[in-house]
């Protein structure tokens, strides 16, 4: 997997979502819409995006990469061997990171 063309998807939509990457918060997950809704508090209306990485290890090369690259919000390390999902999220004030 070409790690920056899945990550292009991301920041192609935090460009069109409000561009600012510090205002963007990445993880990963096994179940992304769980994560984002239980773990983070998104709910309906707030602004999101997820994909299947397809692997553990292109899931954690697409979240360092936004992080380190792109100087998005995160805390790399997180997830197990079943992650494989990356989400990003606007933070907003309901939001927890």
């Amino acid at each position: 997997m070409d790690i920056q063309k899945f990550a292009k998807q991301f920041t192609d939509f935090i460009t069109t979502n409000g561009n600012d990457p510090q205002n963007w918060y990445v993880g990963i997950a096994s179940n992304a819409e769980e994560r984002l809704q239980d773990g983070h508090g998104i709910i309906q209306g707030d602004i999101f995006i997820f994909d299947n990485a397809l692997t553990e290890q292109n899931a954690r090369a697409v979240e360092k990469y936004l992080i380190e690259s792109h100087d998005t919000q995160g805390n790399p390390g997180g997830g197990d061997s079943e992650t494989t999902w990356v989400y990003a999220y606007k933070i907003n004030g309901h939001t927890r990171e």
